[in-house]
């Protein structure tokens, strides 16, 4: 059956390279950009739900409310009136909230991100020190694809009690056909540009989930191949036909999973190779002591299968007078992530989670990480780093990846870019440090 069913991929493979050499003009601009991260899906869909009309009323959220009303029986208390809508807020992909009315959690899944440990329950936890009755909590879950449900550990103490207020919304079944047949065509006439923002999205989803037109005839196509590939249509009784369909289709589940494993084995060593260009670049600019986290493809390959946190990527010693200090660049759980590491306040070259009292010295290093890294955060961990997709090789795309790293031209070039601005982060570092030393 495994024989069979490469015969039908490498049969799959010719066929679309022959519908590629018809096939008209098109372009897609995420598609051209190499597609959307889990990250830019939802910063694109909460502008979307941010949209307001001149009269001020948040339409394409209340369209989704209204959706989710009608076809769960749910969100049935919820009135949209003045609300927020964030991204990133507390690490919630997208949060809704009305002050003393209702807030919703959005946790998109929509690259097949896993699920961190007791994700929502934070998330909830979140919500209520923000003020709301756990009553006025909701959860809308954004797995690509209907099969996909939440980790039971995810909830923490809240699977029971948020059963009534759980939705989950697949981007296939649910989110595409309401910006289809809901949004789109009520967006005013007049409004070109978020028409088209909606035309060029929605057209990138049909596109992930093979939903075009001409894909559509591919399938067709496919179809009429696997019966004939199967011998399906010589075989007039149906149970037969059934068990020859059931053990090509398990046969078929295991060549996904083999294949998948190939292809992270390929994606590993792209990603091994920027990092080793990444610390050639850096040594070209003066910056000689780089250490090496977890960088091989073993290494790599245990982050891609990791469920929390195991981080790869590099750490820059440098000194600013006779104090040492470390700039990380690391892949790791939910992102990639560069920044200054929190260091022992003693001055003992230890590199340690900050102490909830900072000394006078630690509160200025942090003044001037803001200063460099105007978008940093301070977790335990670090003086201030930046959360970024581009270093997210755990969740990253196979296309995003070949665009990024595919040939050895990118690659180089994509090092040498990034060790410039770290180049530069800590040569400004250093300035800012001494300006303060007497």
């Amino acid at each position: 059956m495994t024989t069979q069913l490469i015969n039908l991929l490498k049969r799959f493979i010719s066929m679309a390279e022959e519908r590629a050499k018809t096939l008209p003009y098109r372009i897609n601009l995420i598609e051209t950009l190499g597609g959307a991260c889990e990250t830019e899906n939802s910063k694109i869909l909460a502008a979307f739900l941010n949209y307001r009309t001149p009269l001020g009323r948040f339409e394409i959220l209340e369209s989704l409310v209204e959706y989710i009303q009608s076809r769960f029986d749910a969100l049935l208390e919820i009135k949209v009136d003045r609300p927020s809508v964030n991204t990133e807020h507390c690490h919630i992909d997208i949060f809704v909230r009305e002050a003393h009315k209702y807030a919703i959690i959005i946790e998109n899944k929509s690259n097949w991100a896993g699920d961190q440990d007791e994700q929502l329950f934070r998330y909830i936890e979140t919500a209520i020190r923000e003020g709301f009755a756990e009553s006025q909590i909701y959860v809308l879950y954004l797995p690509p694809l209907e099969g996909k449900d939440p980790d039971d550990q995810t909830w923490g103490k809240y699977k029971k009690p948020f059963e009534e207020r759980y939705v989950k919304l697949s981007w296939r079944d649910d989110i595409l056909p309401w910006m289809r047949g809901k949004v789109l065509p009520n967006v005013r006439h007049m409004d070109i540009p978020l028409a088209s923002a909606f035309e060029q999205y929605i057209d990138y989803w049909e596109g992930q989930f093979g939903l075009r037109g001409v894909q559509s005839e591919v399938k067709r196509e496919m179809r009429e191949t696997v019966i004939e590939g199967l011998e399906l249509g010589a075989e007039p009784d149906a149970g037969k036909s059934l068990a020859i369909v059931r053990e090509a289709f398990v046969a078929a589940q295991s060549l996904a999973k083999t294949l998948a494993g190939l292809a992270n084995e390929r994606k590993a060593v792209l990603e091994n190779k920027f990092w080793n260009e990444l610390i050639e670049a850096l040594n070209l600019r003066g910056l000689k002591d780089v250490e090496r986290i977890n960088i091989s493809e073993n290494g790599i390959l245990k982050n891609y299968n990791a469920k929390g946190w195991y981080n790869v990527g590099i750490r820059v010693h440098f000194c600013v007078g006779n104090r040492l200090f470390f700039f990380d660049c690391i892949s790791s759980q939910g992102s990639g992530y560069f920044g200054f590491k929190f260091m022992d306040e003693r001055g003992n070259g230890a590199q340690v989670n900050r102490p909830s009292i900072l000394n006078d010295q630690s509160k200025r290093i942090e003044q001037i990480v803001k200063q460099i890294l105007p978008s940093s955060t301070t977790p335990p961990s670090w003086y201030g780093c930046v959360s970024s997709k581009e270093f997210d090789f755990r969740q990253m795309w196979y296309e995003t990846i070949i665009w990024q790293l595919g040939t050895p031209e990118k690659c180089t070039s994509f090092a040498h870019c990034w060790a410039d601005r770290f180049d530069g982060y800590i040569r400004k570092f250093k300035e800012l440090m001494k300006e303060e030393q007497p």
